[in-house]
């Protein structure tokens, strides 16, 4: 705007020297016309500079929303990870417990096993022992004769 200004100046200082033939001040008249189509035109592209530069900084504002926007979602999001990486890990332990109490059960079951199948082995043979004592117990006992026997 200062050169326009300038320019239109210079013009005007021109033109009030004051030219003695036409044809001078049809030359001054055109350049001042001349000048003040490019000042029109610098007004112009200033007008235009002036919107982009206020879309712009329309533009950042809402960048800037949306950034704070996100940070926030972000910030929630990672909170609710915290949460669900806590949860995660006590299920963890939790299942690891569990892990190591069904390991124990198991080796306790096949200790059991083994107990039952000795008490069916010892069963067994009592049962066996039982059954030889009944025929034992059933068969006459050989009573040892009290008198001697006499010459046969």
């Amino acid at each position: 705007m200062k050169i326009g200004s300038m320019l239109l100046c210079g013009v005007l200082a021109v033109a009030a020297v004051g030219c003695a033939s036409k044809e001078k001040d049809r030359l001054a008249k055109r350049e001042q016309d001349r000048l003040f189509y490019q000042l029109s035109e610098a007004e112009k592209q200033r007008d235009e500079a002036r919107t982009q530069l206020q879309q712009a900084q329309a533009d950042l504002t809402a960048a800037q929303e949306r950034i704070g926007k996100l940070a926030a979602e972000l910030k929630i999001a990672k909170d609710s990870q915290s949460g669900v990486d806590a949860k995660t890990q006590e299920l963890e332990q939790k299942l690891n417990a569990a892990n190591s109490q069904n390991k124990e059960l198991q080796e306790q079951a096949e200790r059991l096993k083994e107990e039952v199948r000795r008490l069916q082995a010892s069963e067994a043979k009592l049962k066996a022992d039982l059954e030889e004592a009944r025929k034992a117990a059933t068969q006459p006992i050989p009573v040892p004769a009290t008198q001697p026997e006499l010459n046969k």
